[in-house]
């Protein structure tokens, strides 16, 4: 019985099929199935049932997981407590959001390599909503996303927030004084996709209103960011990283009640799964974390 065998057993219960398990180990749908095959040879017994949709673990199956998951927990910990991070060689699958991945995930990824020039990364940016079932079906080992997340058995740290405001260009005419949301559909108004947490904080203040005026639907922050500056809608957009538009004079923050709480981010992992090593990520992403970062432009 090795390592390998045991990981391929364990990939393939906590993602369903033997081609995700290759994936996520970085080799090959065959090499996977010859050490499922070798591993119940060696055991005497049937580990998998290949009879239905996704590939289940049988009654011996699950006996099995939890040993193997032990075991691969404890061979995480000692490769990370006792071994040179230098040389540690593992796959880390980090799912982001859109505004981590144009704000600071390039330094997080340099801070990663530094530590760990070794390790093999794999990015996922999506939405959160897609990286939370993702983080629970296994496919990602951390998500870094607002939060708090509601799951059982993870870790969260926090990364910092985001200072997101009402915006518009001054083409628009809208008027400096305080607005609320009935007021703000006056003007038409630019959503993120209806999946998208940052739609769910714009339809809570909105609140009826959201859909009672001409609407854009923007799959991007930054498709959201240039349209705004365009005159087309009123936008809903992070503060410090269009500083340099609202200094130029080519966004007005608009000022609103009710007031608008900052959104916070977490890194977020599976307590069960490497510990040491990912609260380690985590860490370095707490390092890195910068929201403040400007948009490139346009900034005329």
């Amino acid at each position: 019985m090795t390592l390998k065998q045991l990981a391929a057993f364990y990939w393939i219960c906590q993602l369903g099929s033997f081609n995700a398990a290759a994936s996520r180990l970085n080799t090959t749908q065959s090499a996977i199935s010859m050490r499922i095959r070798e591993l119940e040879n060696q055991l005497g017994t049937q580990l998998l049932d290949r009879d239905v949709r996704a590939t289940r673990p049988t009654l011996k199956g699950r006996e099995l997981l939890v040993y193997a998951t032990q075991i691969l927990n404890l061979i995480d910990q000692i490769l990370y407590r006792v071994g040179d991070a230098k040389v540690l060689t593992v796959n880390l699958v980090l799912g982001v959001t859109e505004f981590v991945a144009v704000t600071w995930l390039a330094d997080l990824l340099h801070a990663i390599n530094a530590d760990y020039p070794e390790v093999r990364i794999e990015l996922d940016v999506d939405l959160t909503s897609n990286q939370i079932r993702k983080l629970e079906a296994g496919e990602i080992d951390i998500a870094v996303v607002p939060g708090p997340i509601h799951m059982s058995e993870v870790a969260q740290i926090s990364v910092g927030s985001i200072d997101f405001r009402w915006m518009a260009s001054p083409k628009l005419g809208v008027p400096r004084r305080c607005l609320g949301p009935e007021d703000l559909t006056e003007w038409p108004i630019l959503t993120t996709v209806r999946t998208s947490n940052l739609y769910g904080m714009m339809s809570r203040f909105l609140g009826n209103e959201v859909h009672s005026r001409s609407t854009t639907v923007c799959n991007t922050i930054g498709v959201m960011g240039s349209l705004t500056l365009s005159g087309l809608g009123l936008g809903f957009l992070p503060r410090d990283y269009y500083a340099a538009q609202i200094e130029a004079g080519l966004l007005q923050v608009l000022e609103v009640e009710p007031e608008i709480q900052p959104l916070q981010y977490f890194a977020v992992f599976e307590q069960r799964n490497s510990a040491p090593f990912l609260t380690r990520i985590c860490e370095l992403a707490q390092s890195a974390s910068n929201f403040s970062k400007e948009a490139a432009g346009p900034s005329s």
